[in-house]
């Protein structure tokens, strides 16, 4: 979830399934509520949905520390992008001062770049691929498109222009551009997890029930039982606007 573009599609789910009557997205928190008719679609269908366009869900009740962090693969991604993104430019020097006399040392460096280019391709920016594949299953427009279409655009017409003998190509623009786009993603994701206000579901229960005991039964002075630890059939005292933790349903009698 990076956009405009993937909120407007969350947020349309309806249209893909006639089954889905609401869905809403907390952006700052990369989350996603969906209200659906479970008796027409399942939820195991539903998951299998959000993945084939490109959204797959992490359902859990509670949070885990590890999720707060930035995921390891993108300083990854990060230290490759900066480490080609060096070494392509350092190549790329004699052609920028004009010593690119020596013709070997010129063919040499040229191929080089070409080698550093591949992870740029298949490695850094699968990411973006992935994305723009699957706003194309999905028949809709996102931002990662036109980002994929321009490393497709720039790497072939590179290839072409060093293969024909007809320039030095943009390997060097490439590298900076995915590597700049990285920087990006990492700030992206390093911010809205530093941002993230949400609770998990047992944050929303209370410390302490009061349980009314049968008549003739007496409590120790101060006795009050955890939530987890009612017995089948207790019956939790009420309190105003109260939240009592159960399995199944509470029946008013």
């Amino acid at each position: 979830m990076h956009c405009s573009s993937c909120i407007w599609l969350l947020e349309n789910l309806h249209r893909l399934e006639a089954s889905i009557i609401r869905s809403r997205v907390a952006f700052a928190s990369k989350e996603l509520s969906i209200t659906f008719r479970e008796e027409k679609l399942p939820l195991s269908a539903l998951v299998k949905l959000l993945r084939r366009i490109g959204y797959g869900p992490q359902i859990s009740a509670s949070k885990k520390d590890a999720t707060d962090k930035v995921p390891r693969m993108v300083y990854i991604r990060l230290g490759v992008a900066g480490f080609i993104f060096g070494n392509t430019m350092m190549f790329s020097f004699p052609e920028y001062l004009g010593a690119d006399t020596e013709v070997g040392l010129k063919t040499g460096f040229q191929w080089l770049i070409i080698l550093f280019s591949f992870p740029v391709v298949f490695f850094l920016s699968t990411d973006f691929f992935r994305s723009a594949w699957a706003g194309i299953r999905s028949r809709t427009i996102n931002i990662d498109q036109p980002i994929a279409l321009g490393i497709v655009a720039l790497w072939t017409r590179s290839l072409w222009e060093v293969i024909s003998g007809y320039g030095p190509g943009y390997f060097d623009s490439l590298a900076g551009l995915l590597f700049f786009l990285l920087i990006g993603r990492w700030y992206q994701a390093y911010t809205y997890r530093a941002l993230r206000f949400d609770r998990a579901l047992e944050d929303f229960l209370p410390l302490v029930v009061l349980r009314k005991e049968p008549a003739g039964r007496r409590t120790r002075e101060g006795e009050r039982p955890a939530p987890r630890r009612h017995d089948c059939g207790a019956r939790p005292g009420d309190r105003p606007r109260g939240c009592h933790p159960a399995q199944r349903h509470r029946v008013h009698r």
